[in-house]
């Protein structure tokens, strides 16, 4: 079981507690209403405010008929109270601008709401709102697997995986259960009858309350089609959704840790969910055959058909249980995805120490990826790899050149990653690097630019030797992103670019510590590239590795 001490670290000393001072437990008691709210008299809103506040009509995409779902955000809204904490909020939101940010394409609307229950619940609507239990605020314990866990939803809206026909079918097929199973009834009731096939008035009022109550319970159970384990995602789409998430925090400069305990606490709530749902099933099943037993012996084979007649709703319940086994059969189990996006990240990745930027996507994202809404993302990592290799340090300014006509000829130079790019280039063209620079630091001026802008920059003021500005860059990278590598390459370089051969040894050092390959991969090749290198041919790599014993 999953605790309430495992809040969420970066909402307890971390981003939320800069938001007026208050702590990130405090806000969560609050939410809970463990505490009183000073100065409101509404700790919660309901459906009407809520969809007052989103406004009446509904976010589709063009082209897309506005037809009512048995609606996604008023079946949530209405079993469950909303969060109403602007501080709060403002940071799950402030997580999903930063995601979206990441996207080259088309940025849709997207809202996130806070639910009131420790039941873990999170998903997407069809009208892209993102519908985030306390659940998860208390299981993390940072904020990169939160992050991971809502870029996840966001991916299927960005995919656009929502297909209304196969929306409806997960709730089709729950509610045409629950009818075929109360029709039984019925029929049931009326081969009783008088013994000619008329159906008696009690046992018709019996059969029809067991229908209506069984048609409740089949459109109570179509939540099933909006839990995380979603049964209209197919197995490739929670796949795409994974490895597109990736991308998305990575970009975002969140940690790559961030995923393996999003997967850590969705493996712990899986287990838990499939235990509960078989003891439940289990003490169903007990207390039906202890009632029909009951019945027979006090009233015979009649009373024991009445129990059963009445049982139909629970008969309902068990037979919607095995239907959603069912579904979830066909349904990626959270191991398999874990080994798909562990594996993914794991390719893309692993080469790129102190910038998030990827090599080329392995051949199997690419064909997963056939979305043409996907194209755009993979052009803009082609494209920024060709640029970030003329801006490595065996270019020539004819070959960088070459490089940048290439990258420049499919991509926008709109794009803030190229606009920041342009200025790490050994190009011949001061104007354009002062300008490119300009925009860099216009850039840095957002407080949700990612962790490449920050890298682009330091290369950019290196480039021009400008070593002060480029420990401004290292310094304001640290203060955002904390405990993120990124940064240690680049200090590396500018302490060996000043002589100052104790802060280079101490970074070295701190390579070590992270106890990283990519890392300390990093500072060796920054250690045998550095211009004023002390020690010609020596690798500090295998000195880290003797110290620290990676």
């Amino acid at each position: 079981m999953i605790h309430r001490r495992h809040v969420l670290a970066g909402l307890g000393a971390g981003s939320l507690a800069a938001c007026e001072g208050t702590t990130g437990r405090v806000l969560l008691d609050r939410a809970r209403g463990a505490l009183p709210y000073t100065g409101f008299q509404d700790q919660y809103i309901r459906t009407e405010r809520v969809a007052n506040a989103i406004g009446a009509a509904p976010r589709v995409r063009p082209g897309v008929t506005s037809r009512p779902v048995p609606d996604a955000m008023d079946a949530n809204l209405e079993q469950h109270w909303v969060v109403q904490d602007s501080r709060l909020n403002a940071y799950v939101r402030r997580i999903a601008d930063r995601i979206l940010d990441q996207w080259p394409g088309p940025r849709p609307s997207v809202q996130v709401w806070i639910l009131q229950t420790e039941t873990a619940r999170i998903d997407i609507s069809q009208s892209h709102d993102v519908f985030l239990s306390l659940y998860w605020l208390n299981a993390v314990t940072t904020e990169d697997a939160l992050a991971f866990l809502i870029a996840h939803e966001i991916s299927h809206v960005l995919l656009n995986h929502f297909d209304r026909d196969s929306f409806f079918k997960g709730y089709e097929a729950v509610i045409d259960l629950s009818m075929q199973v109360a029709l039984l009834g019925i029929s049931l009731a009326s081969g009783r009858g008088s013994g000619q096939g008329a159906v008696t008035a009690a046992a018709e009022q019996a059969a029809g309350q067991a229908l209506l109550t069984s048609m409740g319970t089949g459109v109570a159970l179509t939540e099933l089609a909006e839990t995380f384990m979603n049964p209209i995602w197919t197995r490739q789409q929670e796949f795409e959704a994974d490895m597109l998430a990736v991308d998305l925090v990575a970009k975002a400069g969140y940690a790559a840790a961030g995923v393996n305990e999003a997967f850590t606490l969705l493996n712990n709530w899986a287990k838990e969910s499939d235990e509960s749902a078989v003891n439940k099933a289990a003490e169903m099943k007990a207390k039906i055959d202890a009632e029909v037993a009951e019945a027979t012996a006090k009233r015979g084979p009649s009373g024991a058909f009445e129990m059963a007649l009445q049982g139909l709703v629970p008969l309902a319940g068990a037979v919607l249980g095995e239907l959603r086994t069912q579904l979830q059969a066909k349904h990626p189990d959270i191991e398999a995805r874990q080994a798909n996006a562990f594996g993914y990240r794991d390719n893309r990745y692993e080469n790129t120490p102190f910038d998030l930027m990827a090599s080329q996507p392995p051949a199997a994202y690419t064909s997963a990826m056939k979305n043409p809404l996907v194209t755009p993302l993979l052009r803009v990592d082609r494209e920024l790899v060709l640029l970030k290799q003329a801006s490595t340090a065996g270019t020539s300014p004819s070959q960088a050149e070459r490089l940048i006509t290439q990258a420049e000829r499919t991509l926008s130079r709109n794009h803030a990653p190229v606009l920041a790019a342009t200025a790490s280039f050994r190009v011949r063209q001061p104007n354009r690097r002062r300008e490119a620079r300009r925009q860099l630091n216009d850039l840095l001026r957002n407080e949700l630019a990612p962790a490449q802008i920050y890298d682009l920059a330091t290369r950019a003021a290196l480039a021009d030797r400008d070593f002060n500005d480029a420990q401004r860059v290292v310094d304001l990278g640290q203060t955002r992103f904390g405990s993120d590598r990124w940064f240690l390459a680049p200090a590396i370089m500018i302490a060996q670019e000043r002589g100052d051969t104790q802060a280079a040894q101490r970074l070295y050092a701190a390579c070590g510590n992270k106890n990283s390959r990519p890392a300390l991969e990093s500072c060796n090749n920054v250690y045998r590239s550095g211009p004023k290198r002390q020690q010609p041919g020596r690798s500090i790599l295998d000195d880290l590795r003797s110290v620290f014993g990676t």
